[in-house]
């Protein structure tokens, strides 16, 4: 009996991390031109040899003069060359019931660009299913 709880307890943790990583391959989609902007303007600013910490102090900067790609990135993740950015659905994308949804953070790999990090998360998602 605990064996089964343990294992029904395992697939619903399974079912839903498939979930999220299908909203946040959705995430990316719907925001392809900003998480690609938001890739290509870090990926810049590492290539002039702009260091994490400086970099960090920049977007922080930016998003408070409102620049709305700086907005979208909520962290830097130097260890796994990735950008974390807070996405959210458009409002013209959304039934009404999901236009409450909050806004999602999304782990972006700052080596492909958005269209490749969204398969990425659907690939996983077949993974997870497999």
């Amino acid at each position: 009996e605990r064996v089964r709880k343990a294992h029904e307890a395992q697939v619903k943790a399974l079912q839903a991390e498939e979930e999220i990583n299908f909203l946040k391959a959705r995430l990316i989609e719907a925001n392809l031109n900003d998480v690609d902007n938001a890739i290509l303007v870090v990926n810049s600013y590492l290539g002039q040899g702009v260091d994490w910490n400086t970099l960090k102090k920049v977007v922080k900067e930016e998003a408070r003069k409102g620049n709305p790609i700086a907005s979208l990135i909520h962290g830097l993740k130097l260890d796994s060359n990735q950008i974390t950015l807070l996405l959210t659905f458009g409002l013209d994308y959304l039934d009404e019931d999901e236009q409450t949804r909050p806004v999602q953070a999304v782990d972006v790999d700052l080596g492909v660009n958005a269209y490749n990090n969204a398969q990425a998360y659907y690939q996983y998602k077949k993974k997870v299913t497999a």
